[in-house]
C-alpha cells in the first residue's frame, strides 16, 4: 500500500502506462513490464517493476484502495487513478511509521574469549526500544542476569553500536569486556 501510494504521489508521467500492466492479466502485464518505457524517476520505475514481479495481487490492491476512498479514477476508463486526500494522510501516516520502525537486529554472529557485559537503563517513554534491545542480545546468545544485565562471549557487531545510535540509546547502554577471569581478589 505505501509502495503504490508513494509511487502515485510522484509519478506523473507514464501513469496510464502503468496502470495498464496493473490490471492486465499475468502474462500480458509481464509483456508490458518488460516495454515500459521509464519515467523521469528511474529509479522508482525500476522500484516498481521489482515491486510488480513480486506481487500478482495488485488488481485486489487497487479494488481495496478505491473501496477505501484512498484512491480516485482519474478518467472515466478507469484506467488511471489519483491519491486522494485521504490517501494522502494515510500516506503520511505511514511515512511516520516507517520512520519511526526499529532496526531488524539481525547481525552476524562471531564468538569472542572475552566476556561481554551489557548494561543498560532506558526510561520507560522507550519501552518499545528496550524490548528490542533484550530481544536482539537475546538472539545475539548473550544470557539474561537482570533484565537490564546481559552477560555472553560474542564480539559486539558494528552494525548493533550503529543502530543503538540511530536509536538514540547510546547514553543508556554501557557495554564492558572482561579479560581477565577470577575473583575480585585475584584480580
Amino acid at each position: 500500500m505505501f509502495k503504490v501510494l508513494e509511487i502515485l504521489e510522484i509519478t506523473t508521467h507514464n501513469i496510464g502506462s502503468l496502470i495498464s500492466v496493473f490490471i492486465s492479466g499475468y502474462s500480458e502485464s509481464y509483456r508490458k513490464l518488460r516495454n515500459l518505457q521509464p519515467t523521469h524517476n528511474t529509479s522508482l520505475t525500476d522500484k516498481l517493476r521489482d515491486y510488480l514481479k513480486e506481487k500478482h495481487n495488485f488488481h485486489s490492491l487497487l479494488c481495496r484502495l478505491k473501496k477505501d476512498g484512498l484512491i480516485r479514477e482519474a478518467n472515466s476508463g478507469g484506467r488511471v487513478f489519483a491519491i486522494t486526500e485521504k490517501g494522502k494522510d494515510k500516506l503520511n501516516n505511514l511515512k511516520l511509521r516507517k520512520q519511526s520502525a526499529l532496526p531488524r537486529g539481525i547481525y552476524d554472529l562471531s564468538n569472542s574469549e572475552e566476556i561481554k557485559i551489557v548494561i543498560f537503563d532506558i526510561p520507560e517513554k522507550d519501552r518499545k526500544k528496550r524490548h528490542w534491545l533484550r530481544a536482539v542480545l537475546k538472539r545475539l546468545n548473550f544470557k539474561m542476569i537482570q533484565k537490564s544485565v546481559w552477560l555472553g562471549k560474542v564480539n559486539i557487531p558494528e552494525e548493533f553500536i550503529s543502530d543503538l545510535k540511530k536509536l538514540r540509546l547510546l547514553e543508556y547502554v554501557e557495554i564492558f569486556a572482561i579479560t581477565k577471569k577470577g575473583s575480585l581478589k585475584r584480580i
